[in-house]
């Protein structure tokens, strides 16, 4: 195979790999996959302003059962946390149980240009409770012009992809 050919198969795989890695249009989790039981570190992705209005403000709803969250201090933005009761009582480590917590996490203050790309990152713990399958966290995206609603659920055997407005997942 000529050096050419190799360079060309590479940069389609490379390609390839950069659009499956969330690296689209939608705001997404940049791992996909992980375990009840465990911790997890949700790194939402944030391709994009609002049709070319910057990012001001991301308010991220925790999903029932992620439990014990904290959220990364990030540079030039404020985090507020919003504590609430859970959905039930979890079971935590070292026998210890959880019934409450944070809930939601919202970042402002900060921008992010529209041509820009960011992360807004959240730490906690999957409840060993939780079934397998999606775990989906609903996102409002402010700018400085609109604001994008992350809030939809595929219905049963319809691609994520081809809403337009997707949960991150």
């Amino acid at each position: 195979m000529s050096k050419t050919r190799v360079v060309s198969t590479l940069s389609a795989a490379l390609f390839a790999a950069f659009l499956s890695s969330g690296a689209q249009a939608h705001m997404s989790l940049e791992t996909a996959n992980a375990e009840s039981g465990s911790f997890y570190k949700a790194i939402l992705k944030l391709p994009h302003g609002c049709d070319g209005a910057a990012t001001v403000r991301v308010e991220a709803t925790l999903p029932a059962g992620f439990i014990s969250a904290k959220p990364m201090m990030k540079p030039g933005w404020k985090i507020e946390t919003v504590k609430g009761d859970y959905d039930r009582e979890y079971a935590f480590i070292h026998g210890m149980t959880k019934k409450d917590g944070v809930v939601k996490v919202i970042w402002s203050g900060g921008e992010v240009p529209d041509d820009f790309y960011d992360e807004f990152v959240v730490t906690g713990y999957l409840a060993k409770e939780m079934k397998p399958g999606p775990t989906y966290f609903p996102v409002k995206q402010t700018c400085t012009e609109g604001e994008i609603d992350w809030s939809e659920v595929p219905k049963d055997g319809e691609d994520a992809h081809s809403l337009e407005r997707p949960r991150p997942s």
